[in-house]
Formats: C-alpha cells, structure tokens, sequence
C-alpha cells in the first residue's frame, strides 16, 4: 500500500514532497573498514511503553566514530550506566502525573519567557520594537486584499502579503506580493505576478520565488525592487546567513538538475555538479548546515536508480567531496556544523529499512554507522536539544515479511548504541496524513511520541527507563523550548475538542475547551503561549490565544472565511499552524468582519495593554 495514497482518519480535524577524497591514512581510524553493522537485540513486543528498567538494552553499536567525534564535548552529559537510571525509576509513579514530576530534568531550572524585544535564539536583533507597533493595530486593517499567506522578516522590519486582487473572483488571476513596512505600515507591490517571498538571512534580506512568466525565476527584493539571481529553478536552498543561495536548475521530470551556488550580494553563479537529485518523498535530497559551512546533496547516475544515489558534500569555498562507499544514501540532514546524518537504501522513503549513518563534514569518504533497520521519520531527524541523541523508528515483521510491530529507540549520535522506547508505536509510514509520530520536547529530556492503539501519546526519558502515558487524545505539538506540550483531545461526549497545554516537568496545565473544533495550534517562539482557530457550533471561526498567565482565552480576530493557509503543502502536519511573527510579538488576520474586510495585524496578549482584545472563557 502506497504511504502517500492512504488517508489517515483524524476524529478532530477534517484533513483529507572536482571529487576531493582524502587519502585512506587521513581518514579516521574506525571508518577505514564499512564492516557489517550489528542488529540490535529484539525488543519485547509484549509491553506498548518499551522495555523495562531490568531488561538488557538494546544497544546496535557498529563501526564507531572517531575517537574525538565520540568522546564529545567535555561539557556535554554523559551516559550513565542502564542500571543505575533503572534504580532511580524502579519505584517511580509512571502515570501521567508521575511522569511529570519524576521525568529527569523535572527539576532543571526552567527558562523565564522572554520579552518580546529580547534578542532571539537564532542571532536577529528586532529593528523595529512591538511597542511601536501597537498603532498599526489599532489602525484596523492594513489592506482591504483577502491574504493567502504572510511571510515574516526574523529582525521584524517587514511583513509580505499574498494577497487576491481586490475585486477579482481569484479565478485565473495571479495573486499580489504586498510588501508591508513596520512600524509606518506603508505597502509597497513587490509583484502582481504571483510567487512567494522567503525571509533572506537574518537581517531583512528577502528573496521572491517564482514572480516571473515561468515560475521558476529567484530574485532578491532590495531598494524597492527586483533583481534576478536565478532562472529556471526547481529547487533551492539559502544558507542561514542569507550570503548566497544553492540553486538546482534546468530540472528532468524526474527532478535532476545542475546545482549552482548564487552569490546573494553580486549575483554571481558557480557550478558545483550535475544530475542533482531536487525533490524528496519524506526527507529533502538536499541540506544546509547551520552555520553555513557546507551543504549536501545527492547525486544520480543516469539510470535513475535510487540505490546509485551518491551523498556528496560542497563547502564554502566551492569545492566538491563525495561519499561513493555508501551507495544509495537518503535524506542529507545536518545535526551541526560538525556532523552530517544520512540513511542508506530507503529510496527516499519513510519505512525503516534504512542504516542511519553519520559523516564528519571535511573528512572526505568516511562515516559511521547510527543504527541498522531505522527511519528518521517525516521531513527531518529529530535531534536532542543537547545534540546527543536522534529519535528512529524501527519495525518487526512476521514470518510472511509483513511489519507486525513499529518501534521508537532514542539513537545515541555518536554511534555507541540506542534504547528501546516504545515496541506499540504509530506505523505512521503507512499513512498519507501521517501525522507527527514523535519528538522531542524543546529541552531534549523527553521524546513525546503516539502509540498505535487508540492514538495514545506518551512521554519517556532518552533511556526508555521511565515511560508514561500522558494523554488519550490522537496528536500533540512540542514547544520550541522548554518541556511544554500541547495535547489535542477529545473531552465530555467526544464532541468536545480539549486543547490541553501539560509541562512534563512541574506537571502545571492550562487549557482549553469547546464544542467546536479546534486548528492550527502554534507556539510562540518563547513557548509562553499558544495561538490557535477555533470554530463555535453554529458561530464563526475565531483566532485565539491562550498561555499560563491568562485565566481564560483571549479572541484577537473572528472571521466567517478567511483565505489564509493554515494547512502547509505537504504531509506530516494534518493540524496545520497559524502564520506568527517569529519574534512573538504579533499575528495577521485575514477577516471579513468589522474593522475589516480585509487584513489587520494583531498583538499576543502579553504584548498588549490591559483590556485590549476580548476576553472569553
């Protein structure tokens, strides 16, 4: 059965992509020989939250890194022995309270949330205060257009509207690009040809996607115009720093093209390689570090055989290594600057039968093996706060080849084993709307993940030795800090919809309650609050807030239709998020109600005076 033809029915929401090799002697000792990895132990299927404390750890170590790579940093936690975490645990509470309070790192010092103003975690410094932009709020709306989708500047100094033409039925017409100055909200058109706009580095740069006759054209929007970089591209990627950009052009239907890095500043083009793969089911065919020292692709041989696919790394300066030994490499996925994940033999798809390997970037033909038999998941590898564990599922299959049981082990990175987690996890590689099977909390002390019967979410340590059911309901979304969950549930008669917000750590709660339906939950940054849409039985849909420090939720916009994309385009994300300004200080609002029709900018909560936005329990 084809994973991306099956729909996954979900009670509360109706949702139905120059070879430079170093020499053998240069390379690190324990990758000069591939071996054979060791399959890990078999799991006891008996039990849905992983193995018990005393049952032997299922360990897969198979040629280790090297030996820098796998002491690790001096300051980094070390593993502790199996044994002594199961004494801690062996008379522990492993209920959903329990687990709150007695997971390790419940009592970690937790992270004050951050102003609105305080410099962000990724380095941009706001230009413009969310003080200053309480009038634009007041002002009504922005622009009377109906907004498809809204883009945001990381240094807060503008926003894009993808906006209908006013008056147009939007049938066969391209939408605008509205480029929205902040704090004056003087709008200036960027294109009425259509396209999309991308935040260009960290310091509002911006770079318009297809806004040219054949959609495939790249420019950077600067003075109040734009300039072309790039034409007839199919694929492309930014570095973090938005300095150049790596192009895939000229693509086959089979999505092969030539990638060139682009020189943001003077538009200046250079080759890296040709047959480069532009697509990806599950994972992209292509990554970025993040410090933008090198980029990795994947390369084809002209018989487009997936198993010939070869991982090749491009640095700053240009040049081109690749990793030939490992044949029919997936799915490039930078956990640092310092270490590159990829899987082998999966064809670009989600079901675990790839070996998860590790490459130092610079290092030329040498890598590491993670695990044998397992999958990263969908659109990324989920990757510990502290950079020293990746969640991957495996599967069991019967003695007629078909998967009788999916699995979840938390894989250390530096290739020195993995611990059983869940034997009963959500097989969600069968699935179209496969939704979120697991994570990380925003600290890394906990993988949050949904177990196949009934839908059940629970919560476990990275040693499998304490494992807690923490909700009934059918999906959950991790703060992007800190150790937040939020829980989407069924509640009352299972025509309520719950949308619980649980610290794993002091066990604290706020919620939220209606007979409607509920969509699109999304974080702030700070994991101070939660934005989401809700619809009232027979009454409209409304935009609403809720966090800890609030007795209730707060309504910041209400509409009857609205054009905005809460569904992003691809699979993995049946909820959808709600468009919000990644410094948390605002959201947009496409209404048809007053002070609309049209788009208004909205305040969180936190960020507004007492009384403004309406109140309601």
């Amino acid at each position: 059965m084809c994973w991306w033809r099956v729909a996954l029915p979900i009670a509360f929401a109706a949702s139905c992509g120059r070879t430079a090799l170093l020499d053998q002697a240069q390379r690190p000792e324990a990758a000069r020989d591939a071996g054979q990895d060791t399959p890990a132990a078999t799991p006891d299927l008996s039990r849905p939250d992983g193995p018990l404390a005393d049952e032997p750890r299922p360990d897969s170590p198979a040629d280790p890194p090297p030996a820098a790579l796998r002491d690790g940093p001096a300051d980094l936690p070390r593993e502790r022995p199996l044994r002594d975490v199961a004494a801690d645990f062996s008379s522990r509470d492993l209920t959903a309270d329990g687990l709150a309070r007695d997971l390790p790192g419940a009592d970690l010092p937790r992270r004050d949330a951050s102003a609105a103003d305080a410099k962000p975690p990724d380095g941009a410094w706001p230009s413009t205060s969310c003080a200053s932009l309480r009038a634009l709020a007041d002002q009504g709306v922005l622009t009377k257009a109906r907004t498809r989708d809204v883009t945001f500047a990381p240094d807060r100094s503008w926003i894009v509207l993808k906006v209908r033409r006013e008056g147009e039925p939007g049938i066969g017409y391209p939408d605008q690009l509205l480029h929205v100055a902040l704090p004056s909200g003087e709008i200036t058109m960027i294109s009425d040809a259509g396209g999309a706009a991308e935040a260009l580095g960290r310091k509002g740069g911006m770079l318009v996607v297809g806004a040219d006759s054949d959609g495939k054209g790249l420019a950077v929007y600067e003075n109040g115009a734009l300039r072309t970089l790039a034409t007839g591209a199919c694929a492309h990627l930014a570095a973090p720093d938005g300095s150049r950009i790596y192009v895939i052009r000229d693509c086959t239907r089979a999505l092969r093209g030539t990638l060139e890095v682009v020189e943001a500043p003077s538009g200046e083009a250079t080759t890296l390689a040709a047959n480069v793969l532009g697509g990806g089911y599950s994972l992209p065919d292509y990554a970025v570090s993040p410090g933008g020292e090198y980029f990795a692709f994947l390369v084809q041989a002209p018989d487009g055989d997936a198993r010939s696919n070869v991982l090749h790394v491009a640095d700053r300066s240009g040049k081109v290594y690749s990793l030939p030994s490992q044949p029919g490499a997936t799915g490039p996925w930078f956990a640092s600057d310092d270490l590159l994940l990829f899987g082998v033999d999966t064809g670009g798809y989600p079901t675990p039968d790839a070996n998860l390997r590790a490459h130092v970037p610079g290092t030329g033909d040498t890598s590491y093996s993670l695990a044998t038999g397992r999958s990263p998941g969908l659109f990324g590898y989920r990757i510990s706060a502290d950079r020293t564990w990746v969640l991957g599922a495996g599967q069991v299959r019967d003695d007629a080849g078909y998967d009788s049981a999916a699995l979840l082990y938390a894989i250390r990175l530096d290739g020195t084993g993995e611990n059983l987690l869940s034997s009963a996890l959500l097989p969600f590689w069968r699935y179209e709307n496969a939704i979120n099977a697991f994570e990380w909390s925003g600290d890394g002390s906990r993988a949050v993940f949904v177990a196949e019967r009934e839908g059940r979410i629970w919560a476990s340590d990275p040693y499998g030795a304490a494992v807690g059911q923490i909700s009934s309901g059918a999906w959950f979304r991790v703060a992007p800090v800190g150790d937040q969950v939020a829980l989407l549930e069924s509640a009352g008669d299972a025509r309520q919809n719950h949308l619980r917000v649980l610290a794993l750590g002091a066990g604290t709660e706020y919620s939220f309650v209606t007979d409607g339906s509920v969509t699109a939950p999304t974080f702030a940054p700070d994991g101070r609050g939660l934005l989401f849409a809700s619809t009232q039985v027979g009454g409209a849909r409304q935009l609403r807030y809720i966090s800890a420090s609030l007795p209730g939720s707060v309504v910041l916009g209400e509409w009857t239709e609205t054009l905005l994309d809460m569904y992003p385009g691809f699979y993995g994300d049946p909820p959808g998020r709600y468009p919000m300004d990644p410094t948390g200080c605002f959201a947009v609002v496409d209404t048809d109600l007053p002070p609309g029709p049209g788009t208004r900018l909205v305040l969180l909560p936190e960020q507004q005076e007492a009384g403004y936005g309406e109140r309601a329990q």
